[in-house]
């Protein structure tokens, strides 16, 4: 109960969590069907909405400049949550918000733009989900409501993809290199 003495109101079940922290474990979901839609993505749209007009091959420049340019062109929102409204996280809602109505999205929105931007191009996309842990106690259970991206990159191994977690969303990709600096922007 709230302390006016009244049950606090929770997001319905098929509503996930917006994440606003950090990340303690990441894995594979089940299943994630609006990433691996046949919807025919816009990508002249997409590109002209982040202002990027560069290669469009699957190496490890080309998404570091995604990375960079999505961040900076996409606003993490979830405006829809406190409107009562659902979130519909199939590509063509996700394209018709982000890239035409020129919104901002949060995590499984613009991630899932991403990841299907990504695959376009040729890149290996596999959405992970996460647990939000920004400022928690360690002890402190959370839920799995983050989604993020393992990239395979054919001149860099695989990488980590994350545009949706707002004002502390990774500037450019984290590459998997153990004992080496990651520096994302964000330092």
């Amino acid at each position: 109960a709230s302390p006016s003495g009244s049950a606090a109101k929770k997001p319905a079940p098929s509503e996930p969590t917006p994440p606003c922290g950090s990340l303690l474990s990441a894995r594979q979901p089940r299943q994630a069907p609006s990433v691996m839609s046949a919807h025919a993505l816009d990508l002249d749209a997409y590109f002209a909405r982040i202002g990027y007009a560069g290669p469009r091959t699957a190496e490890y420049a080309t998404l570091t400049a995604l990375h960079r340019a999505h961040v900076r062109a996409f606003p993490f929102e979830y405006f829809d949550i406190h409107l009562g409204r659902g979130i519909r996280i199939d590509l063509p809602s996700i394209e018709q918000k982000l890239v035409r109505d020129r919104r901002g999205g949060y995590c499984f929105e613009q991630n899932t733009l991403f990841a299907a931007v990504l695959r376009a191009l040729g890149f290996t996309v596999a959405p992970l989900i996460a647990r939000v842990r920004w400022n928690l106690p360690v002890d402190l259970p959370t839920p799995l409501t983050h989604m993020l991206l393992r990239v395979e990159v054919p001149d860099a191994g695989p990488c980590l993809a994350d545009v949706g977690f707002g004002s502390m969303s990774l500037v450019e990709p984290l590459r998997f290199v153990r004992d080496a600096a990651h520096p994302a922007g964000l330092e």
